[in-house]
């Protein structure tokens, strides 16, 4: 594993759940859109959907 995709997994799960817990609303629904789209933008692997609901499970 690259530095650059702990790195980038771990902003994602942290601001998400940030988000979510400063709304109120289960991680999940900020988390999921998330690990889908942003980890493309900065040119890593895309995980497909039923990888995100994998991840978003545990």
């Amino acid at each position: 594993m690259d530095l650059t995709f702990i790195i980038i997994m771990f902003l994602i799960g942290f601001i998400g759940s940030f988000i979510s817990g400063m709304l109120g609303i289960g991680g999940s629904i900020i988390k999921y859109p998330m690990l889908l789209f942003i980890s493309p933008l900065f040119g890593l692997a895309a995980f497909s959907v039923h990888e995100v609901s994998g991840l978003t499970v545990v």
